[in-house]
C-alpha cells in the first residue's frame, strides 16, 4: 500500500491509524477536534482512494501496513525529544 499511502492526506492517515486502533467517529471526532460527520466524509473518501468497503477491511489494512513509512512530509513528524533543554 505504499501507492495508497501517498493517496491520502496527512489528516485521512490520522484517522486509518485511530481506526486500527478501534476507535469509533465518535472517539476519532474527540481526539482530532472534528465533528462525527467529518470523521464519516473523511472515511467515506479513504474507503474510495484505498478501495475497501467496511471499518473491518480498512482496519485489517491499517494493521498489515503499519511498518511502512509514512507519506507526509518529515515536518508533520512529531519531534524527536533530545533529553536536554
Amino acid at each position: 500500500m505504499p501507492a495508497a499511502n501517498r493517496q491520502l492526506s496527512f489528516r485521512e492517515q490520522q484517522i486509518v491509524d485511530l481506526i486500527g486502533q478501534a476507535k469509533t467517529n465518535k472517539e476519532i471526532a474527540y481526539e482530532l477536534c472534528l465533528t462525527e460527520g467529518t470523521v464519516k466524509e473523511y472515511l467515506h473518501h479513504i474507503f474510495r482512494k484505498l478501495k475497501v468497503t467496511n471499518r473491518t477491511e480498512l482496519a485489517l489494512r491499517a494493521h498489515q501496513e503499519a511498518s511502512l513509512p509514512r507519506a507526509w512530509p518529515d515536518e508533520f513528524s512529531p519531534p524527536q525529544q533530545t533529553g536536554t533543554y
